[in-house]
């Protein structure tokens, strides 16, 4: 009797078997814990709104539909030598615009001074110098005047004024005090310190240790420390 052929074995392993891979949905907030996540969210917004937009003049926080506006402070005497810009209400600012003046702004060039004196005076002041003939028509006709060599000349600063002048010498700016500059404090400090004072600004003080530095002032020690 004929042999049958012997079919193939098929083997399994655990491995091959088929297999559905069940993920389970993502967990759902809560409709409460939903609504304190939005005003956990809410409060960290308004913190950060609190701390940044506020009034530099008030201090007051800024509320939505507030434009705030600009300002930069061009000169001032407790500058740290530089315009700065604060941030404020259109209200608040609008009193110091109502006050503000109405200038004229000139040099005076007297001989025998190594620079001419910048002066800012009330317009109508300066109008009332003129006595024969109206300041308004005095400022059509006269000449062109030529721009200053201290003003044409640029310093180390790049703010296109040159310290190392006697009319800008000793004024705070940014930048380094070049040698030249402190040279003309030491030597004028009395006429330095006048135009200063003037100004409005803080008077260079040979005896104050940053000042010695900045301009190079010899600082002599205290007797009892010499001793």
């Amino acid at each position: 009797m004929p042999r049958r052929p012997m079919r193939p074995r098929r083997l399994f392993h655990p491995s091959f078997l088929p297999c559905r891979l069940v993920v389970p949905p993502p967990p759902q907030l809560h409709r409460a814990d939903a609504q304190t996540a939005r005003q956990l969210e809410g409060s960290v917004t308004s913190m950060g709104r609190k701390i940044i937009d506020i009034s530099d003049l008030s201090g007051k926080p800024f509320v939505p539909g507030d434009e705030p506006v600009r300002v930069v402070v061009l000169e001032h005497p407790d500058l740290p030598g530089h315009p700065v810009q604060l941030e404020a209400l259109l209200a608040e600012v609008a009193p110091g615009m109502d006050a503000a003046l109405t200038v004229a702004v000139v040099e005076v060039h007297v001989p025998g001074e190594s620079g001419p004196r910048r002066l800012v005076v009330d317009a109508d002041d300066f109008d009332a110098l003129a006595t024969e003939t109206p300041m308004a028509e005095l400022l059509q006709t006269a000449p062109t005047a030529k721009a200053s060599k201290s003003a044409s000349r640029t310093s180390a600063t790049g703010s296109g004024i040159n310290y190392a002048t006697l009319e800008h010498a000793g004024r705070p700016h940014r930048g380094r005090v070049t040698d030249a500059e402190a040279r003309i404090v030491r030597e004028h400090l009395e006429e330095v310190n006048a135009r200063l004072a003037r100004e409005g600004h803080r008077q260079i003080d040979p005896g104050n240790p940053a000042d010695a530095a900045r301009y190079g002032f010899e600082v002599t020690a205290p007797a009892s420390e010499a001793s």
